[in-house]
């Protein structure tokens, strides 16, 4: 009896140090995955407040080279696109919710080219001059 005692015990404390073994390494992997995933992000928003800049830059000389009031929505959707697509990114990067952000991702695309092509539209519709 003392020995199947001992033998639960040894595998109780076997299975323990396998657990902690385990737990230990996908904690070391999901440090690994969120470093990287960080990584990205600092990378994506250098790119992103560069594009920035770049967009007013070129909507400010296309305004001032037309001289007329030129609308941003241009360049507001593509800066957009780059916040979304980064989020979408880092989300999609975590495995058992990749397929669902995936449709998700389009339905904000749709959406987003939804409204910004309304946005042209109405921005076209008010530029136009008055023929009475």
């Amino acid at each position: 009896m003392e020995f199947i005692i001992l033998l639960v015990g040894a595998l109780s404390v076997i299975g323990a140090v396998l657990m902690c073994w385990r737990t230990w390494r996908l904690s070391q992997a999901l440090d690994q995955t969120l470093s990287r995933i960080e990584v990205a992000q600092q990378q994506q928003a250098v790119r992103l407040q560069q594009a920035l800049s770049s967009n007013q830059k070129a909507a400010s000389s296309n305004a001032s080279s037309r001289g007329e009031n030129v609308s941003l929505d241009a360049s507001l959707e593509k800066v957009h696109r780059m916040i979304s697509d980064t989020s979408f990114d880092l989300i999609e990067s975590v495995a058992p919710v990749e397929k669902s952000t995936q449709v998700l991702r389009k339905v904000h695309n749709a959406t987003a080219r939804e409204v910004y092509g309304s946005l042209r539209k109405i921005n076209r519709w008010v530029g136009k001059p008055d023929k009475s």
